[in-house]
């Protein structure tokens, strides 16, 4: 993927050990809030570790892709300002948003139902299904007269454990509305779902 040249990059060298689940949560908590303030733009090389998918590899619960690698989910807290938006619609504002890190793919913000309008969004009848997070809802927005499909989604039942604390939660996705992270606007990704 080409480099925006106006947009911040920056690289990182970090000597790592092996660390436990709550180090390592804390360091990409860190890394998470850095990102976002540099645009999204940041990479970290790690050094010094031998084999770092043995580091991977110990946490219990992650599935492994068709690959042979294992998919990794990490759900982390913030308290970062995210407003989602789709024009001029709000569609969700929140100081209580959780990042969901998988792998291969762009963060998602999972925001509190109470920090969504609910109101905006129609139920869709998209059925899509995770096999590392379960069959979520899917909503459409409603923008005037204009009807957007599929904006957001959620996780509500039989959800797999690596996306219980997203359980209940509103996604959207940024490949298909407007995302600010504490005031700046966010690029939208380019994935399968653009």
């Amino acid at each position: 993927m080409a480099s925006d040249r106006t947009s911040p990059h920056t690289e990182t060298q970090v000597d790592a050990q092996p660390l436990g689940r709550g180090e390592l949560q804390a360091g990409l908590g860190n890394l998470a809030g850095v990102t976002s303030r540099l645009g999204g733009r940041t990479s970290v090389k790690i050094s010094g570790q031998e084999n770092s998918m043995d580091m991977v590899r110990r946490w219990p619960g992650d599935g492994l892709k068709a690959s042979g690698r294992p998919h990794r989910i990490e759900v982390l807290p913030s308290t970062q300002r995210i407003r989602i938006s789709l024009g001029d619609l709000e569609l969700a504002l929140t100081l209580r948003a959780r990042g969901l890190y998988e792998y291969g793919l762009p963060v998602r913000w999972y925001v509190p139902r109470q920090d969504v309008r609910m109101e905006a969004l129609e139920p869709s009848e998209t059925v899509t299904h995770c096999p590392f997070k379960g069959t979520p809802v899917h909503w459409s927005a409603r923008v005037g007269e204009r009807l957007v499909p599929d904006v957001a989604w959620s996780y509500e039942t039989n959800v797999r454990p690596q996306a219980e604390e997203v359980s209940g939660y509103v996604a959207f996705y940024d490949e298909k509305v407007d995302v600010e992270i504490d005031g700046v606007t966010q690029q939208r990704p380019e994935t399968p779902w653009s």
